[in-house]
């Protein structure tokens, strides 16, 4: 596991990688992660607020839909954009003959450690959400 978690942030330590990452995809991928973390607060405390039966009888399931289709399609979001930048890496470090063919492929491969980060960032957002429901509730 140690391995794993060693390749999977070795693209941070190799300036190369990171300085053709933030040429490459640093601009246009702000935005979207900007956008990603608008939608992320709003449904985090609009929708409980929103949804939630008066007198403490619970909260709408209709917010807790609305969570789980957002926190579906930023899985989706997430993958794609770990493979974007995989292959924005790889297309970079190839121009540069220093690099063997093993570092180009090694960087960014997906492994267990990066299964084990993807699934404990959801849980953690779904964590977040319980609580803010509960929260709301007490209110």
């Amino acid at each position: 596991m140690i391995h794993a978690k060693h390749e999977a942030f070795r693209f941070k330590f190799e300036p190369k990688a990171t300085i053709a990452l933030e040429k490459e995809i640093s601009k246009g991928q702000g935005y979207v992660l900007y956008a990603n973390a608008i939608i992320y607060y709003i449904i985090m405390f609009v929708c409980p607020v929103t949804f939630v039966y008066p007198c403490g009888e619970g909260i709408n399931p209709v917010s807790h839909i609305i969570y789980a289709s957002y926190a579906f399609f930023n899985g989706i979001f997430e993958i794609a954009t770990a493979i974007h930048i995989k292959k924005k890496l790889q297309k970079a470090l190839a121009q540069d003959e220093a690099n063997d063919r093993d570092t180009i492929d090694d960087i960014l491969s997906f492994n267990r450690w990066h299964v084990v980060e993807f699934f404990m960032g959801q849980i953690a957002r779904f964590d977040t959400y319980l609580d803010v429901c509960f929260l709301t509730l007490l209110i």
